[in-house]
């Protein structure tokens, strides 16, 4: 099953995006519930995206140095459930 990864509610004061930074995963890597998926940025504060699920990582969505929108998705990954 593909799940997709999107950008979480950055909070009131954080604003409705962010920039990618980079990621610490490339296409076909395996990664774990709770890894960090991705660095984000916004104006105020960088911080770390991790991985809501266990498995493959599909699809890197989001570009680095791209900007993604609150609920934009940053990446597919392919669980075995």
């Amino acid at each position: 099953m593909d799940v997709e990864v999107k950008l979480p509610d950055l909070g009131e004061d954080a604003g409705d995006e962010a920039t990618v930074t980079f990621f610490f995963v490339e296409v076909g890597d395996q990664i774990k519930e709770g890894a960090d998926l991705v660095e984000m940025a916004t104006d105020k504060a960088s911080f770390n995206v991790p991985c809501p699920v266990s498995g493959k990582v599909k699809k890197l969505v989001a570009a680095p140095d791209g900007i993604v929108e609150v609920g934009g998705v940053l990446a597919i990954v392919e669980t075995s459930g």
